[in-house]
């Protein structure tokens, strides 16, 4: 069989969808529903369903779950099935694998060329950390909007009877538990770097409807390849993102994506603010991810020269005050922290440090640094919303361990780069 010219199915393409072509924005979103969040798949799309779009924006889904591959494009208040316009397309793709997201992307890509692209990821995810190949059902799983205010009483039930398990071997985005496989960070790294290769240019926004995935490592990453990035520091709730409030405004009038990333925000306060207390959401303005990082380093590397010149562990002790559950923010994975909330809290005590040559520079650099990253934090983090038990959480985590480094995260690649892994290394050794 001779191979399908990709000029040959956009002007295909055309002749059945004719608003493909004028420039506009493109949603796509990749709904990875192939393990046990299948069931709340529907939900979603019915809230893609009810939108009303009146904006030069296309909506594209490709769901997959147990059944195969399902991608479909929004018309008129329905979902619209159009495999059939992708001879390349299988009946059923692995969500772990990166070339199904690429795929997807790429008809996107060429059916709206010129758009602006916003990505949109819908499962689980792990933060920097990697899961055990053989997952449990999560408890936020269990949780649909209804039974929401349960979560925590049933987690004081449940957490209890779990063990210690051995070390994992994986990490955690885009579950397909028919393949036994996910979205490592490298494989995330590859698959964005591929759609950005194909836009030539940043991607405009990524969404990712997940756990925990506001944090300097997804940032790390995110940055390279996107403008715009929303997410959770916390646990989603199964059911996620509402997508008829997210995506109203930007189907409704024009917005800049600035203003949009704002909206998103304030449309996933709206759904949890009544039902679930320890909700967060943040946007960020991923051009300076890159500054924070920096600040992160330096801070790193002041730390760890006060902890080489503290007298009585006083450095020590005062680095894990600012960071303990009693006065830092963590969430339902408890060694993620607000850093922003650390850094106050460091910035308040560091007179605290004793040390050895009484260095006054040392401190007043330490504190300068504190107060240079609370300032990046607020230009990068555009917007930011949590529950009144997450009421000082201000958008972006970071992984720091009560008493030993996890064995995967020095797979991470920002970990691999930055010297907060050897200021954990100084802290816990």
């Amino acid at each position: 069989m001779k191979p399908i010219n990709y000029t040959c199915l956009i002007l295909l393409s055309l002749f059945f969808l004719p608003f493909y072509v004028s420039a506009g924005t493109t949603i796509a979103v990749f709904m990875a529903g192939a393990n046990d969040l299948e069931r709340f798949t529907t939900g979603n799309l019915n809230e893609i369903k009810a939108l009303s779009v009146t904006q030069d924006v296309t909506i594209f889904v490709q769901l997959e779950n147990r059944k195969g591959t399902f991608r479909y494009i929004y018309e008129n208040n329905n979902l619209v099935l159009i495999n059939q316009l992708d001879p390349t397309l299988k009946a059923s793709n692995n969500t772990g694998d990166p070339q199904t997201i690429i795929d997807f992307a790429s008809f996107c890509i060429h059916a709206r060329p010129g758009n602006n692209l916003i990505l949109v990821f819908w499962d689980h995810a792990t933060g920097p950390l990697e899961p055990y190949p053989s997952r449990a059902v999560e408890f936020d799983d269990l949780c649909t909007i209804a039974t929401a205010r349960a979560y925590h009483l049933l987690k004081k039930i449940v957490d209890p009877f779990f063990l210690e398990l051995p070390e994992p071997t994986w990490k955690g985005l885009c579950f397909d538990d028919r393949h036994k496989s996910f979205i490592t960070e490298s494989k995330l790294d590859y698959c964005l770097k591929m759609i950005t290769q194909m836009l030539n240019k940043k991607i405009d926004m990524i969404i990712y409807d997940t756990c925990l995935e506001a944090n300097v490592y997804t940032m790390h990453i995110t940055a390279r390849y996107a403008d715009y990035m929303c997410a959770s520091e916390e646990v989603v709730l199964a059911r996620g993102i509402n997508y008829t409030k997210t995506f109203t405004s930007l189907c409704t009038q024009p917005l800049t994506m600035y203003d949009f990333a704002q909206l998103v925000v304030k449309a996933y306060e709206d759904t949890y603010k009544n039902i679930f207390h320890s909700y967060t959401f943040s946007a960020f303005d991923l051009q300076f991810a890159t500054q924070l990082e920096e600040n992160i380093n330096t801070l790193a590397n002041l730390l760890i020269q006060a902890i080489k010149e503290q007298y009585k562990n006083s450095v020590i002790d005062t680095i894990k005050a600012c960071r303990s559950s009693r006065m830092c923010t963590s969430f339902d994975q408890t060694d993620y922290i607000d850093l922003a909330d650390f850094y106050t809290n460091l910035l308040k005590n560091v007179q605290e440090f004793q040390l050895k040559k009484k260095s006054k520079s040392l401190l007043q650099k330490i504190s300068n640094t504190l107060k240079d990253g609370l300032s990046i934090v607020k230009r990068l983090i555009i917007a930011s919303s949590a529950g009144p038990k997450k009421a000082r959480a201000q958008g972006v985590s970071i992984y720091f361990p009560h008493n030993k480094i996890h064995p995967s995260y020095k797979r991470s690649l920002f970990a691999q780069k930055s010297n907060w892994t050897s200021f954990l290394i100084t802290m816990l050794n």
